[in-house]
Order: C-alpha cells, then structure tokens, then sequence
C-alpha cells in the first residue's frame, strides 16, 4: 500500500470533512482554512485544519482537524503517561518501601544498612507492580497518545484525528506494551475526549468515529477569526468547494 505524505492526508481531511457538514448540516457556506494558527495568549499552536459555518446553537460553529502521517506515527501511538503512572507507582512504592522500613526496623533483629538495601530494592518492584495493577485494571487514565494531547491545543466545537491507512496498518502491526494495541488505546482516549477519528484512504475514507460536539464560541481562539466571519457573512455561495479545487 503507498504512503501519503501528512500535506496529502490533511488535504483530503480537509475536503472529507467539509464535504461531511455541508451534507450534515445543508450548509454550503462552509469556510475552510489550513495551518489555521491560534492567538498567542492561547499558545500560539497550529492546527492542520479548521472549519467554520453557521449553526443555530451557535453563531459560529468550529471544526479543528489534526492530521497524521506513517512520519509521525510515534504521536499516535500509546504510551506511559507520565502524569499518571509517575505519581501513582511513586506515591505507591514510597509508602511500600517505608512500611517495610518500619516493620523491619520494629519486629526483626535486622541490622540498619539491612533495613535500607532492602527498602531501596523494595522501590522500583512496587513501581512496575503499580504499572501492572493499572494496566490489568485497563485504566485508561494512564495511557497516553501525543496527538490526543495536540488536538487539546486547537480548541473547537468539534474536534477530528486524520490518518492515513498505511499509518493505521503500521500502528496495527507495532507491538504494545498494554494489553491494548494502540489502535484501540487510540480510539479509547478519543471517546474519552469526544474527538472523531477519520482515516484516509487512497480511494475512500472513513469515519471511524464522530465527535462529541461541544458548547461555545471558538473561533476567538484563531488569527484568522476576523477572516472567517467576514467570509461566512458574506451571503454569496462560492462556485467551487474546497474538495473541488483538490487534484
């Protein structure tokens, strides 16, 4: 199977997607931007791809897209979060290690430097037992995906993952250290987070999941707010779509 390029896979996003909400919401007047940064005081990111119509619930409805190549496969695959299963394999060895501390110096006739060898070795066995505990126990909270966190920076009414089918094969076929693979880690904390996942494909793509369509105004958040709203208020339907003007 070819590889596309991530330029590739966020154009076609891009096309998909506006295509997908001119149909869902008979809206033709649909504005699309690429590399649609946000303002610095919301940290200046940029996001591969952002949409804005019209919307009853809200005077301006967002879609941020974040795309994601066979390049870039390491953002989508699944890894320790460091928030997590640092602080709870930490927390957990220290108090392991100093009860044992504490019943060995209390209850054994133990020399001290005993007493410390063991309480040291008894730290980094209780932090893999905790890493263990909470994959056996399938608590997401602890597994991490670093376009997940990306998509986090482009703040939108709807957010979207693309990727490409090739990237979805090699993540299929790259060994996981959970009892997930990373595809299913993946759609996990998508769910989690209310973000769609859209995979592209050379003749057709596919959504494989729909966002969790979120209250408020977001366009505020981009440099290219200002565009956009002259842009949709004009009352001029364009000839061509984006996904037309598309090779």
């Amino acid at each position: 199977m070819a590889k596309l390029r991530e330029s590739t896979i966020q154009a076609r996003a891009i096309a998909e997607l506006e295509s997908f909400y001119q149909s869902r919401e008979n809206n033709n007047n649909i504005q699309s931007r690429k590399e649609a940064r946000t303002v610095k005081k919301s940290g200046g990111k940029r996001a591969d791809g952002l949409l804005c119509f019209h919307k009853k619930e809200s005077q301006y409805y967002t879609v941020s897209i974040e795309a994601k190549s066979h390049r870039t496969l390491g953002a989508l695959k699944s890894s320790i979060s460091d928030d997590h299963i640092g602080m709870h394999g930490i927390l957990a060895a220290v108090t392991v290690a100093a009860m044992s501390a504490l019943y060995l110096s209390l209850f054994t006739e133990m020399a001290w430097y005993f007493v410390m060898l063991i309480t040291v070795l008894i730290l980094p066995v209780t932090y893999l037992l905790t890493f263990a505990m909470l994959d056996w126990l399938d608590f997401d909270k602890h597994k991490f995906n670093g376009v997940v966190e990306q998509l986090r920076q482009y703040p939108a009414n709807e957010q979207w993952i693309a990727y490409s089918k090739y990237t979805e094969n090699l993540l299929a076929s790259t060994p996981s250290i959970f009892r997930k693979d990373h595809i299913q880690i993946l759609k996990s904390n998508c769910m989690a987070n209310g973000f769609g996942l859209l995979l592209i494909g050379h003749q057709k793509n596919e959504i494989i999941m729909e966002p969790s369509p979120k209250k408020g105004d977001y366009l505020q958040y981009y440099c290219c707010a200002q565009e956009m709203r002259s842009a949709l208020n004009v009352t001029i339907i364009p000839d061509k779509t984006y996904s037309e003007l598309l090779p």
